[in-house]
C-alpha cells in the first residue's frame, strides 16, 4: 500500500515556500527543505547534523527549547517570533512552529517549520512609524482636535483641550462634546457638531463658544473660549481601532440634550448628558433611516478669541468720532488724507441724510 506522502496531491517539503526542518529527539537537524537554502543561504549538506539552534539569532534560540518541551507534551502552539541568521551576515525575522512526531524505533522527532516574517514585520515597523508621527502631530496641534462616536460622544480628544479649556482628557472620554457648548450656541451647532456630511459638504469654519472648566477664565477675563469649528464625517461605526478609554469618568454637567436625537423625529432627549433639556427636534441634515449604520465624526477646533475680540474692537473704533472741542467739526480720514468737516455734511456723507438751516425756538432772532 502506498504512504499518504506518495499521493500525487500531497506537497513535499521542497515545494514549500516555509523552511522546513526534521530534527531527532535531541534537535539535531536531519533534512532541511530547499527554502531553508534560499532564505538562510545554508544548504542541507551545511545544517545536517547540526542542533536547529545554530541557525538560529542567540538572543531568540530560547524560544526552541521552550517550543520543543511543550511539543513533548504533546502540545503545539501557534507560530512564535525568532530571527534566523543567514550566511549573508544578515538576520531574518520569522515565525516558528514546532510539531512533535512520533517515530518507530526512535521515539520522538521533531517536524521545524519557519515562515519569514520579513514583509510583515517591514509593514508594521512602517505602520508603527506612521502612529507615532500621526500621534505627534495630533497631540502637537495648537488646535483640539476629536474623535466622536455616532451619538456625539467622545472617543479621542487630543491633549490641547487641557491648555485650551482646563479639562482633563479622561474627565471628557465618553462624554458628548455639547456639554462643553456654551449653552447659547447649543441649539445652533447641535447638528454641525454631528457631521454626517464629507468633503465640499461637510461643516467648515462654523463660529461657537466653547465654556472653559468650571466657568474659570483662561485669557481675556473670559469663561469661554470663541472657536472656529471644521467637523467631517467618517466611515460606517466610527473610526477603526478608536477605543472608548475611561467611559464612565466624569466630565462637565448641565448639558443640553437636544429632543429627538439623531435620525430621530422629535420626542426624548439624547441619553446621554446629564441635567439634559430640550433643544432642536427633527432628524437634522444628512440623517439616514433606523435601519442604516450611523457615522461618527472627526473635527478640529481652533481658537479665534483674539481675532473674534480684534474684530469687535475694531468695530467699536468705528463708532468713536474725533471731534473739535471747539467748533465741533468732525475729522473724516481717507488714506493719508484727513479733513475737518462739520457735523451735517458728516451726517450726509455717511448715512445721506440731507438738512436744511433753520432756527430753534431758543435762537429765533428778534423780529
Amino acid at each position: 500500500m502506498a504512504s499518504a506522502g506518495d499521493g500525487p496531491d500531497v506537497l513535499r517539503p521542497d515545494e514549500l515556500q516555509e523552511i522546513v526542518a526534521f530534527c531527532d529527539s535531541d534537535g539535531i537537524i536531519l533534512s532541511w527543505n530547499r527554502a531553508g537554502r534560499e532564505i538562510t543561504g545554508f544548504s542541507a549538506e551545511e545544517v545536517i547534523g547540526y542542533h536547529i539552534t545554530s541557525v538560529i539569532s542567540p538572543d531568540t534560540r530560547k524560544v526552541i527549547d521552550d517550543l520543543m518541551s511543550i511539543g513533548r507534551q504533546g502540545s503545539v502552539l501557534p507560530g512564535l517570533p525568532v530571527r534566523l541568521e543567514t550566511r549573508f551576515g544578515w538576520e531574518v525575522p520569522a515565525e516558528v512552529t514546532v510539531v512533535a512526531r512520533n517515530v518507530p524505533g526512535d521515539g520522538r522527532a521533531y517536524l521545524v517549520m519557519f515562515r519569514d516574517t520579513t514583509l510583515q514585520t517591514q509593514l508594521q515597523e512602517h505602520l508603527d512609524r506612521m502612529d507615532l508621527l500621526y500621534r505627534g502631530l495630533v497631540e502637537g496641534s495648537p488646535d483640539v482636535v476629536y474623535v466622536l462616536d455616532e451619538q456625539g460622544r467622545l472617543l479621542f480628544i487630543n491633549d490641547t483641550v487641557e491648555t485650551l479649556l482646563g479639562y482633563r482628557k479622561k474627565d471628557l472620554i465618553g462624554k458628548e462634546l455639547i456639554e462643553i457648548v456654551h449653552p447659547e450656541d447649543r441649539a445652533r451647532v447641535y447638528w454641525p457638531i454631528r457631521e454626517r456630511r464629507r468633503a465640499d459638504r461637510a461643516t467648515r469654519n462654523l463660529r461657537l463658544r466653547m465654556l472653559t472648566r468650571d466657568g474659570h477664565s483662561r485669557r481675556y477675563d473670559l469663561g469661554f473660549v470663541y472657536i472656529s469649528l471644521d467637523s467631517i464625517g467618517l466611515g460606517a461605526g466610527g473610526p477603526a481601532g478608536m477605543i472608548t478609554e475611561g467611559a464612565g469618568g466624569t466630565g462637565p454637567t448641565g448639558a443640553t440634550g437636544p429632543a429627538g436625537g439623531p435620525g430621530s423625529a422629535g420626542g426624548t432627549g439624547s441619553a446621554a448628558g446629564p441635567g439634559s433639556a430640550a433643544g432642536p427636534a427633527g432628524g437634522g441634515p444628512g440623517t439616514r433611516g433606523s435601519g442604516e449604520a450611523r457615522l461618527g465624526t472627526q473635527g478640529v477646533a481652533r481658537d479665534v478669541t483674539e481675532i473674534v475680540l480684534l474684530q469687535e474692537f475694531s468695530r467699536q473704533a468705528e463708532l468713536i468720532l474725533p471731534v473739535c472741542s471747539v467748533c465741533h467739526k468732525i475729522r473724516v480720514s481717507e488714506g493719508e488724507r484727513a479733513e475737518w468737516i462739520p457735523l451735517a455734511e458728516y451726517l450726509e456723507r455717511k448715512a445721506g441724510v440731507l438738512y436744511s438751516h433753520t432756527y430753534c425756538p431758543d435762537h429765533l432772532p428778534p423780529h
